[in-house]
């Protein structure tokens, strides 16, 4: 599959597997990029393939479960993007 970088360039990435982030946030068909030296999540692939809710911030991005509400992930703001932090001990 290749990807359209805003930059022009155009880069391959291979479909890897299911990334299990914590116990309960996980994330299916996963697109593996070689060349990067970090990991993006696409806001609108997450939300139209799981069952979570965000809600944004001008600091912070919390993840939840739909039906409990139940947080499983939050993402604070730095340098214009926002960096997820899961705590991988979460039931």
């Amino acid at each position: 599959m290749c990807i359209h970088l805003p930059n022009g360039f155009v880069i391959v990435a291979h479909i890897s597997r299911t990334v299990q982030l914590s116990p309960h946030f996980i994330i299916h068909d996963v697109l593996y990029v070689p060349n990067f030296k970090f990991n993006l999540i696409s806001i609108s692939k997450l939300l139209s393939s799981l069952k979570y809710t965000l809600t944004f911030s001008n600091s912070h991005c919390l993840i939840q479960e739909m039906k409990s509400l139940k947080m499983i992930g939050l993402a604070k703001l730095k340098h214009g993007l926002y960096q997820l932090q899961i705590n991988k001990d979460v039931n």
